[in-house]
């Protein structure tokens, strides 16, 4: 694993993990000091990114020795995860070592790359094994997790319309429609994904784009063709892993939205 792959895979974990064990208590444990910085870079973030939608929850605007401290603070809750108090913490003498290295871009040497790889695996089972032992099927089959449109968006805490489908807005011919997706390994098995965009003017969808991606955490980027015009775009996001066996028939996990594609204000 790259380290800034690493690096992400262990906050985004520890955040899924203390978010799931915590619930919205999660700040009660933060001094006041550290809760005004979290409020304060969010709303930076907010002010400098227009024609975003930057991320509401505070959670994701926490640094690597914050999530430590909020797990270290509640081990008694943490401790069906990562079991030897201890060896967190050693862990995390090893993450705090190498955090600032990667976040600045500098290069690790070979055993730094390892070890930081490593650790990142190690935290990514631990919290797979002990989500999957609390839901049914969890142990086995991989969940998304997280997904992101290139606005920032998390498609999953998105509001439904009443019908109960999930409408991204309207997109122009050339646009991009970026999303990033993330998951965490079942068994060590490693994930794949599907991305399909079609109209859903006519069955059996005969304009279907589709792109593959492999990884705990991708990106799929579709440039939007004017084939697809319309006011029923469908978009399906699949994951599984590459066991044989599988949740269902389509997969492991999967998740449905749409969108609207405008005809050219130039037509003839």
């Amino acid at each position: 694993m790259e380290p800034n792959d690493a690096l992400r895979s262990i906050e985004s974990r520890l955040r899924l993990i203390i978010r799931e064990v915590l619930g919205e208590s999660w700040m009660a444990d933060l001094p006041e000091k550290s809760q005004q910085r979290l409020r304060a870079w969010r709303d930076n973030d907010a002010a400098s990114r227009p024609g975003t939608v930057p991320s509401d929850d505070l959670l994701d605007f926490t640094m690597t020795a914050e999530l430590a401290d909020l797990i270290l603070a509640n081990y008694e809750k943490f401790e069906p995860v990562f079991k030897d108090r201890a060896m967190f913490e050693a862990l995390f003498g090893v993450i705090a070592g190498i955090r600032n290295t990667v976040a600045h871009s500098r290069e690790l040497v070979p055993f730094e790359r390892d070890l930081f790889s490593g650790v990142a695996g190690r935290i990514n089972n631990q919290v797979a094994q002990y989500r999957g032992s609390r839901g049914v099927g969890g142990r086995y089959y991989p969940r998304i997790e997280r997904l992101l449109d290139g606005a920032g968006r998390n498609l999953l805490t998105m509001p439904r319309i009443g019908t109960g489908l999930l409408s991204l807005g309207r997109y122009d011919i050339g646009e991009s429609l970026v999303l990033r997706a993330s998951s965490t390994p079942t068994r060590n098995r490693a994930l794949r994904w599907d991305l399909q965009v079609y109209s859903r003017r006519s069955y059996p969808f005969p304009d279907r784009m589709k792109l593959a991606a492999e990884g705990n955490d991708v990106e799929f980027e579709v440039t939007l063709s004017e084939d697809l015009v319309g006011e029923q775009v469908g978009g399906h996001v699949t994951l599984m892993s590459d066991s044989r066996y599988h949740r269902d028939q389509h997969g492991d996990d999967s998740f449905h939205f749409d969108f609207a594609i405008n005809p050219p204000m130039d037509e003839d």
